[in-house]
C-alpha cells in the first residue's frame, strides 16, 4: 500500500474516478428531476417514434423508487 501514497498516477486516476461518479450522481437528479416533471410514464413503446414515447420509456426502464417498497411487503 505504500506505492500507492507516492505514485501520482494513481491519485490522478482515482480523483479521475471520483469525477465521472460525481457526473454520474449528478446526471441520474437530473433525469430523476425530468421523470417527475413529465408526469406519469404507464407504458414503453417498441419503437418510439415521439420524444414523449422517448421519455416515457426511459423514465419506465429506470424504475420508480417512489412506488416501490424496499422492504418486501408486497412480494408474492
Amino acid at each position: 500500500m505504500q506505492w500507492f501514497f507516492g505514485n501520482t498516477l494513481a491519485w490522478i486516476l482515482l480523483c479521475a474516478l471520483a469525477l465521472a461518479e460525481y457526473g454520474n450522481y449528478q446526471n441520474g437528479k437530473r433525469v430523476d428531476a425530468l421523470c417527475d416533471l413529465t408526469g406519469p410514464h404507464d407504458f414503453e413503446v417498441a419503437r418510439p417514434f415521439t420524444a414523449r414515447e422517448q421519455i416515457n420509456n426511459i423514465c419506465l426502464s429506470r424504475g420508480d423508487s417512489d412506488d416501490s417498497s424496499s422492504d418486501g411487503a408486497n412480494d408474492p
